[in-house]
C-alpha cells in the first residue's frame, strides 16, 4: 500500500477527454472562472451597465467603429433599423435615414452583414441583398450618321472626289480648289438624291436615313477624302478638329474590315475621349449595392451619422466583352474589406477590388490597355463549388474562407495590380460559415462543422511565413462546445477568446491561452454564464461588451393597494391593481473588465445579480512516470486548497449522492479529509456569493493499493 500526495495547478481549464488522457492541471468543468498562470484561479469580473432598456430583444448585427481611443461607437443593425451607441457613456447618437436607405437592411439576418470603415465612412453590405444592374440597351445614335471628311484640295486644278451612299448613283465633285467648297458641293448633290446633309467647314454630316453602305474616294490614291462611319482602323483616321456642333459623335476604333471592336471614342468639346459602347447603358442599381454610414458633426460639435445610398460610378468606357460588369452583379456580395488603398468585395466564387484610390469605381478606366491602378476582378479557380464567405487578414496575406475550401490571395510583387494577383488553395476544412472568423494577433480563429458540437481551429504562419494548415485548439474539449456558435471575439491584450452560442444563450465559451516564443504554455477552456439571453458580444481593448436581455426583473405578478403597499394575497379588484411592468426582461449593454479585479471586489453583475463561480475537479488518477496507474485500487484521503488568506470559497464533496459543503477555512493550510473512491466522488470548489477568491492549486493525498504487490 502506498500513500501518494500530488500538488496540481488548475490553469489549463477544462478537458472533456477520457480522464486517463487529461493533464493533471485540467478540470472537468469551470464556470465563471478566470484561469491564469501567474494569479491562480480567479472569479470572472462582474458586469456594469453601459446602456439599459435599449430595445434589443433578438439577435442583432453589431459593428464596432473605433475612431480613436476616446471615441468609439457600436453600430447596431436589426431588420430595417440602425442605431449608433456611444461606448463612452452609452448614449444613442442620431442616425439619419437618408432617402429611405434603411430599406437596404432588409432582409435581415444576424450573420448577413459585413462592414469596414475607411476614415469616417463605414461601408455596410447586406449579404442577403442580391446585387443588380440597371443596364439598358439602345440603338447606337450614330449608326445612321456618316461623316465625310474632305482632307485636302488641289489649289490649281482641283481633285476629283467621289461619294456613294447605299449603292445609289455615285456623285462626283471636280475642279473645286477649296476643301470647304468641296464639302458644300457634296451636300448639294447628296441632298438632290434625297439625303439629309449639312456641312461645317471641310466636313459633311449625312443623317436622317438608314445607312447600309458608304464609299468615298478620289483620284489621288484616296488621300484627299475619307469617311467616318461605325469603325475606324485607328485614331489617326479621326480629325483632330471636329465641329463642336456635332459633339458626342461616337466611333469605334478597331478596324473597318475585321469588325473587331476594340474601344469607343466620343468627340466632346475639342477632344476625342474614350467612352462606352453607346448600345449599352451600364449602370449599377445603387439600392442593391453597399451603403455608407458617415460620421458627421453639427455646428455645435455634436456627433451624428448619415446612412445613405452611394452613387457608385457607372461604366464610362468599353463594352460588355472587354470591360465587363463586376462579377458579383446578379449574385451577392459576401464580404467587404479594405486592402492597399482599394475597397475589396468578396462574392461566392471571386473577388473584386475597386480602382486604386477611387473606392466608388468598379469598372475599367480604359479599354485600350489594363492599367496597374484599374479595378481588379478575379474568379478563383477551383474544381469545387466555392461559396466564399469571408476575407480575413493574416499579417499581409488575405485568407479567403469558403465552406469547403480556403485560399490565400497572392500578390506576386509589391504592388497590387490586375497582373500580380492570384489565389492558391491552402486547406479544405469543413468551415462553419455562419460564423465570421476572428483575427487576433497573428492568428485567424474559425470553427469547423461537427454534427452537434464545434471544433475551433487556428491559422498561423510557420517560421518561413507560409500558411500551411490550421491547428485544432479545442482538441481537449471535443464535446464541450455546442454546435450552434454564432460569434467569436477576443482580446489580444489578455490572450483570450469568447464564443457566443445561440443554443445556450446565457453562456460564453472562453478560451484563455498563453504563448512563450512558439510554445503554447496555457490552453484553458471554460464557460462564463450570465442571467439572460446574450445577443451580441464584442471587445474593445481590455473590456468585454455584452448585449443581452437580463432576467432579473420580478416575474411573479405583484398586486398593490392603491396607496402603493404590496399585497399578493388578494385577487384583482379596483383596490388592488397589478404592477405588470415588472414582468419583463431588461435589454442592456453591459461591460466588464477582462483582467481580474482584486478579490475584495463585490462580484455581482450590474451591482445586484449574484452568480456562482466554481470548478469541478477531474477524477483523480495517480500517475507514475506520467503514465496512469490503472491497475491500482485508489481511495482518496485528504484535500488541501492553496489559496490567498482573504479568499472566500466552499468545497462541495459529493460521494454516492451524499453532499458535504465545507468552508474554505477548513481546507486552507490544513488537510481536509475526503474519503471514498475517485469514481464515486465529485469535488467542486467555488463561491455563489459576492466574495472573491484566488486559488493557486490543490494538493491531493490518496491511498493506493497496488494489486500486483498484494498478489
Amino acid at each position: 500500500m502506498d500513500i501518494v500526495s500530488e500538488t496540481l495547478g488548475l490553469y489549463n481549464g477544462v478537458s472533456t477527454q477520457d480522464e486517463i488522457l487529461r493533464l493533471s492541471n485540467q478540470v472537468s468543468e469551470s464556470i465563471n472562472c478566470y484561469h491564469t498562470l501567474d494569479m491562480g484561479l480567479r472569479r470572472r469580473n462582474p458586469t456594469s451597465i453601459l446602456s439599459q432598456d435599449i430595445g434589443i430583444t433578438s439577435e442583432t448585427f453589431i459593428y464596432n467603429y473605433e475612431r480613436d481611443i476616446e471615441e468609439k461607437y457600436s453600430i447596431v443593425i436589426s431588420s430595417g433599423t440602425m442605431k449608433a451607441i456611444d461606448l463612452s457613456d452609452g448614449t444613442t447618437k442620431t442616425v439619419n435615414n437618408i432617402s429611405s436607405a434603411f430599406n437596404y437592411l432588409v432582409p435581415f439576418s444576424n450573420s448577413g452583414f459585413s462592414a469596414v470603415t475607411v476614415k469616417d465612412t463605414t461601408f455596410i453590405v447586406n449579404k442577403n441583398k442580391q446585387v443588380l444592374s440597371n443596364n439598358t440597351t439602345q440603338v447606337d445614335p450614330n449608326i445612321n450618321t456618316v461623316i465625310i471628311w474632305v482632307k485636302r484640295a488641289e489649289p490649281v486644278t482641283g481633285y476629283n472626289y467621289y461619294v456613294k451612299i447605299n449603292g445609289s448613283a455615285q456623285i462626283e465633285s471636280t475642279g473645286i480648289k477649296s476643301t470647304h467648297l468641296v464639302a458644300a458641293d457634296i451636300v448639294t448633290k447628296l441632298t438632290a438624291q434625297g439625303y439629309s446633309c449639312t456641312s461645317i467647314g471641310n466636313m459633311v454630316r449625312i443623317t436622317g436615313t438608314t445607312i447600309t453602305s458608304v464609299q468615298a474616294f478620289d483620284n489621288v490614291g484616296d488621300t484627299a477624302i475619307t469617311y467616318i462611319w461605325k469603325n475606324v482602323n485607328g485614331e489617326a483616321e479621326l480629325p483632330a478638329e471636329f465641329p463642336v456642333a456635332w459633339n458626342n459623335y461616337t466611333v469605334v476604333v478597331g478596324g473597318k474590315t475585321s469588325g473587331n471592336a476594340q474601344y469607343w471614342l466620343k468627340y466632346s468639346n475639342g477632344v476625342w475621349k474614350e467612352t462606352y459602347d453607346p448600345t449599352i447603358y451600364a449602370r449599377l442599381n445603387y439600392t442593391t449595392m453597399p451603403h455608407k454610414l458617415t460620421r458627421k458633426e453639427d455646428i455645435s460639435g455634436n456627433v451624428y451619422f448619415d446612412f445613405e445610398v452611394i452613387s457608385w460610378n457607372n461604366k464610362e468606357v468599353g463594352d460588355s466583352e472587354y470591360s465587363k460588369d463586376p462579377s458579383f452583379i446578379g449574385s451577392y456580395i459576401t464580404d467587404i474589406f479594405f486592402y492597399r488603398n482599394r475597397l475589396g468585395f468578396l462574392s461566392k466564387d471571386g473577388i473584386t477590388f475597386s480602382q486604386d484610390g477611387n473606392y466608388y469605381n468598379l469598372f475599367r478606366t480604359t479599354q485600350v490597355s489594363v492599367l496597374d491602378s484599374d479595378r481588379i476582378d478575379v474568379i478563383v479557380d477551383s474544381k469545387k463549388v466555392l461559396n466564399l464567405q469571408y476575407a480575413e487578414f493574416l499579417q499581409d496575406d488575405i485568407i479567403l474562407f469558403g465552406d469547403k475550401s480556403q485560399f490565400r490571395l497572392n500578390v506576386n510583387s509589391g504592388t497590387l495590380t490586375p497582373y500580380t494577383i492570384s489565389a492558391t488553395m491552402i486547406s479544405e476544412y469543413d468551415v462553419n460559415t455562419s460564423i465570421r472568423p476572428f483575427v487576433i494577433d497573428d492568428k485567424i480563429i474559425f470553427l469547423a462543422k461537427n454534427i452537434n458540437t464545434s471544433s475551433v481551429y487556428m491559422f498561423t504562419k510557420d517560421k518561413l511565413g507560409v500558411v500551411n494548415s490550421a491547428e485544432c485548439i479545442s482538441a481537449q474539449v471535443p464535446d464541450y462546445i455546442d454546435g450552434n456558435i454564432r460569434q467569436i471575439t477576443g482580446s489580444s491584450v489578455n490572450s483570450i477568446l469568447f464564443f457566443r452560442s445561440n443554443e445556450n444563450k446565457d453562456t460564453l465559451y472562453v478560451y484563455k491561452y498563453y504563448e512563450q516564443g512558439n510554445e503554447l504554455i496555457q490552453s484553458a477552456w471554460s464557460k462564463w454564464k450570465f442571467d439572460g439571453d446574450i445577443f451580441n458580444i464584442f471587445v474593445s481593448e481590455s473590456k468585454l461588451f455584452i448585449v443581452l436581455n437580463r432576467f432579473n426583473r420580478i416575474t411573479d405578478e405583484e398586486w398593490f393597494f392603491k396607496d402603493g403597499i404590496i399585497n399578493d394575497e388578494y385577487e384583482w379588484n379596483d383596490e388592488y391593481p397589478v404592477l405588470d411592468s415588472l414582468d419583463s426582461a431588461r435589454s442592456n449593454i453591459e461591460v466588464l473588465d477582462i483582467f481580474p479585479k482584486p478579490i475584495d471586489t463585490t462580484f455581482s453583475d450590474i451591482g445586484s445579480v449574484e452568480y456562482s463561480s466554481d470548478v469541478t475537479l477531474s477524477r483523480y488518477i495517480p500517475k507514475q512516470s506520467n503514465k496512469a496507474r490503472l491497475s491500482d485500487t485508489v481511495s482518496l484521503k485528504t484535500l488541501s486548497v492553496k489559496a490567498t488568506d482573504d479568499s472566500k470559497f466552499d468545497i462541495v464533496i459529493t460521494n454516492k449522492g451524499n453532499e458535504r459543503v465545507v468552508d474554505k477555512k477548513y481546507s486552507a493550510q490544513r488537510r481536509l479529509f475526503i474519503g471514498g473512491k475517485p469514481k464515486e466522488t465529485s469535488i467542486k470548489i467555488g463561491s455563489n456569493s459576492s466574495l472573491g477568491f484566488e486559488i493557486n492549486g490543490i494538493a491531493i493525498e490518496a491511498r493506493i493499493n497496488n494489486r500486483s504487490r498484494s498478489m
